[in-house]
């Protein structure tokens, strides 16, 4: 029960802190720190992937531009 309920609160870190009651309401703890942190990596991963997948998208559209002549709108 409880890996379900974090699992729902993984991309929400807020949503952890409001599961044990709001930031006034939360003590220190190395468990809580530990897992803060993995959402905060897990999300820095993902803005870092969609920037990849943003810069990729941007030099295959110079390819083909390069290749091919201006490429229409999408």
């Amino acid at each position: 029960m409880v890996t379900a309920i974090l699992a729902g609160v993984a991309n929400d870190p807020k949503g952890l802190l409001n599961l044990f009651g709001g930031a006034d309401a939360m003590i220190e703890s190395p468990v809580l720190d530990e897992i803060l942190e993995i959402v905060r990596q897990r999300e820095r991963a993902k803005v870092d992937a969609d920037a990849k997948v943003a810069t990729l998208r941007e030099d295959v559209s110079t390819a083909l531009e390069a290749r091919f002549g201006s490429v229409p709108a999408r």
